[in-house]
């Protein structure tokens, strides 16, 4: 997805949405409860639904990438219930000025009538260039990865490539995808090589062609050679800063450890490297997760996880990989709110608008018990983070926040939900003037409330955010957040 990579695996959940008449709700300057201070104007439409779809369809989205303040493409599927018998296809909406338009995507043409299919993430360059990627079934049973390219003012599907000696009878599953420029794409995923083992992959699009090679493993990573030893090696976020320089996160086995173990790729002039994960002072390896990576235009990317601190506590760190270089990992600081005896805490998401001046969302454990979101800001070496605000007076302490992104180092915005008393509510938090500020996001029609929820952002300029949601399980939510 750019720049960002997939905004977390943790956050990376569905929700159902039953399309309404597409709305957008007129939003003079908005303050948030609780504030004097004007700061976003807050619009949202309903998801709408490509020509000839019924009414009643359900709406899941997967992901969305924005190029500018008018250019965007949100990707999902939309289900149809029809005499008993329910349809899956493949949903892509796009925004052009201030207007969301969707179509049902086409498929690969080997695709089974019946595909299962599911489209997720999306990257673009341009306006006039996105990739997604997504899996299906085809006509001999198969599961299948494709790759979906918006060129030349069309979409079009194909199969994803696999790794020569790969099955194609059992396919590779794509993970994410990050494309720099309308001429370089980098995917990574997994695919079966074996009974007993998967193996991360990585493909590469240079130019109008696509290939497809195995990834690279740390020197000490083992063979599966039964079930009890079975290795499901992989690759699971990406993010480009360039053509020439990617980091990629995921997780293998290594020899004599039981237990899975973060490590990184690294593209640096023309090459992918494998590094294995460094984590903090007295921490341990194994069972160490990287959920997210961010690199900036220039300077080091920022990956962002969990692992297993002195005495088992998992806490979440940071690991900061300059391009030819191993990583250097960083603890991540505990607020006062920290239950002392278990934070559980992990880091989910990640943005980085420049070098060494990030953001990101972590979830801790509060000492109530409670598992709390908290925004992380970076100065330099160093991150401080608070507790998520909440808008309403009412608010519960319970809060998520899902996805987080920045269109400038001066504005940021996170997403997700909070509790309050008439049921769960979308939640907006955005970083301005060096101050978090809670909104809640604005639907499109007068109705409740309770049920709503954002789950990813994207920001395609310095002062505009567009995010995707759901209300109340059964419509979809397209949520405009403009700075100013």
């Amino acid at each position: 997805m750019g720049r960002g990579g997939k905004a977390s695996l943790v956050s990376r959940f569905t929700v159902t949405a039953l399309l309404a008449t597409a709305c957008l709700l007129t939003a003079g300057t908005a303050t948030a409860e609780g504030s004097s201070t004007p700061g976003l104007r807050l619009a949202g439409v309903w998801a709408p639904l490509p020509k000839g779809a019924p009414k009643k369809a359900n709406v899941v989205f997967g992901s969305i990438s924005c190029t500018s303040s008018t250019s965007c493409v949100a990707v999902g599927i939309y289900t149809t219930f029809h005499s008993g018998k329910t349809g899956t296809f493949d949903l892509i909406e796009t925004l052009r000025g201030r207007t969301w338009k969707a179509i049902k995507a086409p498929l690969p043409a080997n695709a089974a009538a019946n595909a299962y299919q599911t489209l997720e993430p999306v990257s673009c360059a341009s306006a006039h260039f996105c990739v997604a990627v997504g899996s299906y079934y085809d006509r001999s049973g198969a599961l299948m990865s494709y790759i979906e390219v918006f060129s030349g003012g069309r979409w079009r599907a194909w199969p994803a490539p696999l790794p020569a000696g790969a099955s194609s009878r059992i396919g590779g599953i794509l993970e994410d995808i990050s494309c720099p420029s309308s001429s370089s794409c980098e995917a990574v995923g997994h695919y079966p090589d074996g009974p007993y083992r998967s193996v991360p992959y990585l493909v590469t699009m240079t130019g109008h062609s696509w290939r497809a090679r195995t990834a690279p493993l740390p020197s000490n990573a083992r063979w599966g050679t039964s079930l009890v030893s079975w290795t499901p090696d992989n690759l699971e976020s990406v993010a480009c800063s360039s053509p020439r320089d990617c980091e990629a996160i995921g997780t293998y086995y290594a020899q004599g450890v039981g237990n899975g173990i973060a490590y990184l790729e690294t593209l640096s002039a023309g090459k992918w490297t494998a590094h294995a994960t460094a984590v903090p002072s007295g921490g341990s390896l194994p069972n160490s997760l990287l959920t997210t990576v961010s690199c900036p235009p220039s300077g080091p990317c920022e990956a962002g996880g969990g692992y297993a601190a002195q005495g088992g506590k998992p806490e979440g760190f940071f690991e900061t990989v300059s391009s030819g270089s191993e990583p250097v990992a960083s603890a991540l600081p505990m607020p006062a709110r920290a239950s002392r005896t278990n934070p559980g805490s992990v880091v989910l998401s990640v943005s980085c608008p420049a070098s060494g001046s990030c953001v990101a969302l972590t979830h801790i454990r509060s000492s109530s018990g409670r598992i709390e979101a908290f925004l992380a800001r970076q100065t330099a070496d160093s991150w401080d983070q608070q507790l998520a605000p909440v808008p309403a007076p009412d608010a519960k302490d319970s809060r998520v926040i899902v996805s987080i992104a920045c269109g400038a180092k001066s504005f940021c915005v996170g997403v997700g939900s909070f509790n309050s008393r008439a049921g769960g509510q979308e939640l907006v938090d955005a970083l301005s003037s060096n101050r978090w500020t809670p909104w809640q996001a604005k639907l499109p029609t007068a109705v409740g409330r309770a049920g709503a929820a954002l789950q990813q952002v994207s920001c395609g300029s310095p002062t505009v955010c567009y995010a995707i949601g759901s209300y109340n399980n059964n419509k979809g939510l397209l949520e405009t957040i403009r700075r100013g």
